[in-house]
């Protein structure tokens, strides 16, 4: 069980292909998982903070303030992030590249609005994706 729990919160590196026959982008990575922990450890801190909220018998800063930061970070996990494994071309909008002194980062913007975060550590593994997607029409937006 502890191995299980363990694969769970473990970091996965994306691995992405792409099918010409069908037009879309596989990637395989963990990250569906780790949005239904983020969504239900949020949900039980909205849970808490209701708690805390009733127990008080004056508003204050400690009570209001979790009621409302954990239900906007609850929908903004719900409709704006995404964990899908395959991606049509025609659904993606331009992918993100953002380039630091020390790291890189890389997401997938939907036509939908939702953001798909890719993982990857190396920095040619990166630009190899990058060409990937430049290859095949995506727009690249560097930040």
């Amino acid at each position: 069980m502890l191995s299980k729990l363990k694969d769970l919160f473990s970091y996965q590196i994306s691995q992405i292909n792409y099918d010409k026959d069908l037009q879309l982008f596989e990637i395989e990575d963990n990250v569906k998982k780790q949005l239904v922990i983020f969504q239900v450890i949020n949900l039980l801190m909205i849970f808490l903070a209701v708690i805390n909220y009733l127990n008080f018998d004056e508003l204050n800063w400690l009570t209001v303030t979790p009621l409302i930061i954990f239900p906007i970070l609850a929908i903004f996990n719900f409709f704006l992030l995404t964990g899908k494994s395959k991606i049509a071309l025609s659904e993606i909008k331009y992918l993100i590249y953002s380039k630091g002194n020390n790291s890189i980062g890389l997401a997938i913007k939907l036509k939908n609005r939702a953001r798909r975060t890719l993982y990857v550590l190396e920095r040619d593994k990166t630009e190899e994706i990058v060409t990937l997607f430049r290859n095949e029409g995506v727009l690249i937006k560097n930040k």
